[in-house]
């Protein structure tokens, strides 16, 4: 499991894209691969991007979850 970026790290990000999602198990993957090539494309490694689970039903909560700990630039949040 890849770490977290430390805080140092954290302090130089230079984009940060925050995203609701409510029901969206099957779609998650494909934004997760959208929303990062536009990232690295503006900001190279410096983004992370934030995917606030505002209480989905569907298994979203565990697919974001699962994303977050194979890509160190997602910061999930449960709202649930």
């Amino acid at each position: 499991m890849p770490e977290r970026m430390d805080i140092a790290a954290k302090q130089a990000i230079a984009l940060s894209v925050v995203i609701p999602c409510y029901n969206e198990r099957d779609g998650v993957a494909e934004l997760h691969r959208r929303v990062t090539a536009v990232c690295e494309a503006q900001a190279g490694s410096s983004y992370e991007i934030v995917l606030v689970i505002d209480g989905a039903t569907d298994g979203t909560r565990e697919a974001i979850f699962d994303l977050a700990r194979k890509d160190t630039h997602i910061v999930a949040i449960d709202l649930s």
